[in-house]
């Protein structure tokens, strides 16, 4: 499944704490822009206006913002205000990927499943995702607990699928869900097991 609006993984994808006061302000500019750009997509507190929203997306996109480049990519992706073009759409989801914003990194993981603007690879798509997934990014878990419990270009795995929707569970309702179906296919050990990996994956990302 494709992100949400990628600005919504904004507040932990770039640590700024260390960064030099010009670059932090540079960036908070940029990402200003980007929220900018939504404003005038969607018409909240100024006139909707498609074309001033694509604007603002490029030029945000094309200054280095990766959540800029990540909404461009979406708008893209769905035809949304510009022409769908799914090579555009991996083009920035890939840049705004390789800036580690994890929104962007699911998505182009996406894409490499589904061979949308790119050759279909599956163990490119696993690459991105676990990418996503190990940054706490919980649409990512979701997917990948999908991913293995359908078998989906790496060995069917139940008590994985099951750690990663455990992960996803607080944040993604679609993994509660996914869960309580897959419970029904596991033993008691599996569960445990699956317990007990998703509790170490969460004490060596802690801090």
């Amino acid at each position: 499944m494709l992100s949400e609006r990628c600005a919504r993984s904004a507040p932990g994808e770039v640590d700024t704490r260390h960064r030099a006061p010009l670059a932090v302000a540079v960036r908070r500019l940029l990402l200003d822009r980007s929220n900018l750009a939504t404003l005038y997509l969607y018409g909240v507190g100024v006139r909707k206006d498609a074309l001033a929203a694509v604007r603002w997306y490029q030029f945000s996109a094309q200054k280095g913002d990766p959540i800029g480049q990540c909404d461009l990519a979406s708008l893209y992706f769905v035809g949304k205000e510009v022409s769908k073009d799914y090579g555009e759409a991996a083009r920035w989801f890939r840049v705004g990927a390789e800036q580690g914003l994890p929104a962007a990194e699911n998505d182009l993981a996406f894409m490499y499943y589904n061979g949308q603007g790119v050759i279909q690879d599956y163990a490119e798509g696993l690459k991105w995702m676990l990418l996503a997934a190990d940054h706490g990014y919980a649409q990512a878990q979701t997917n990948l607990g999908y991913i293995y419990e359908q078998g989906k270009g790496v060995s069917m795995d139940y008590v994985t699928a099951y750690m990663w929707y455990s992960l996803a569970s607080e944040k993604d309702p679609r993994a509660a869900v996914r869960i309580k179906s897959l419970s029904r296919l596991m033993s008691a050990n599996q569960r445990f097991e699956a317990k007990n990996r998703a509790s170490a994956w969460l004490s060596s990302h802690r801090g």
